[in-house]
């Protein structure tokens, strides 16, 4: 009985550049016997450090991508896709993270085959946008740009707002009522990990940055930010993130019936070390 065919992995189906290298190698290794270790051998790496990036253990330095990227049999559009993708995962900084998305949303592959990644990542990484959206909850709002501009603190334009409320109505997250009025619908996000990840972090770092404004332009008896700098265990940190949960939980259940607020706050509760560790400074050894 003859085997079936292997079927041929495609890039342009994948946003976990492991997950692809996983499906990718097997490929080879069924399609023409190229093993991981021969592949290795090849690329000019470790004999074991391939095994290591493809069970998570390792990340793929870029230095190691380069030597590995010819010799993957991929042409260069699926090269580039693929580099893309790894530097998405695997780039030291948000801003290297975030320029490596918008490059990858300009492929037509992409946009093509993830609309609503597309839609998350416009959705998170402009603030106002969300704060649109939770403002038609309020009492008395109004689907009038300079209205909005008006109600909104932070730097937002005119323009910067009728964009956001235009993309609000076209994905659907807004809607008219049966008065014809504005107003935000139960629509949820639709996210997979390493876009919305990066989404998200670029959402937290401007409403951050509206928090460090506040200090100095909101009465205090109009805000509340409170911190505690303490040493703790590593170990410890999956407890602080639960009595966190526990409390941004608690403080969901406050939100009221819908038209009967009167302003939106942005709630945030965080957790981040301001001193480093042994694992942070470890060299790549991936040669």
């Amino acid at each position: 009985m003859s085997k079936a065919p292997v079927s041929r992995p495609s890039v342009f189906e994948h946003h976990d550049p492991v997950e692809f290298l996983q499906a990718w190698t097997r490929y080879l290794g069924e399609e023409s016997g190229l093993s991981l270790r021969a592949l290795s051998t090849r690329a000019g790496l470790a004999a074991g450090f391939l095994p290591m990036v493809l069970a998570r253990k390792r990340t793929l330095s870029v230095k190691a991508w380069l030597k590995l990227a010819p010799h993957l049999k991929l042409n260069k559009s699926e090269r580039d896709y693929l580099s893309l993708l790894r530097d998405i995962a695997d780039s030291p900084t948000q801003e290297a993270r975030l320029d490596a998305l918008a490059k990858l949303q300009r492929h037509p592959a992409y946009r093509r085959k993830n609309p609503r990644e597309v839609e998350v990542h416009r959705y998170l990484t402009q603030w106002s946008i969300v704060a649109i959206r939770e403002l038609a909850n309020t009492k008395g709002f109004r689907g009038d740009p300079q209205w909005i501009v008006s109600r909104l603190r932070g730097r937002v334009s005119f323009e910067e707002v009728k964009r956001g409320l235009a993309f609000l109505k076209e994905a659907g997250y807004l809607a008219p009522g049966a008065d014809g009025r504005l107003r935000a619908t139960r629509k949820d996000l639709v996210c997979r990990d390493g876009v919305y990840k990066i989404s998200l972090g670029e959402f937290h770092r401007q409403t951050l940055a509206l928090a460090i404004d506040s200090i100095a332009n909101v009465p205090a008896d109009r805000r509340s930010i409170e911190a505690h700098t303490l040493p703790i265990r590593s170990a410890d940190l999956d407890r602080v993130r639960a009595i966190l949960n526990e409390a941004l939980d608690k403080i969901a259940a406050l939100e009221p019936p819908a038209e009967s607020g009167d302003s939106v706050y942005h709630v945030s509760m965080a957790a981040f070390p301001l001193t480093k560790q042994d694992a942070d400074t470890k060299g790549d050894t991936s040669s």
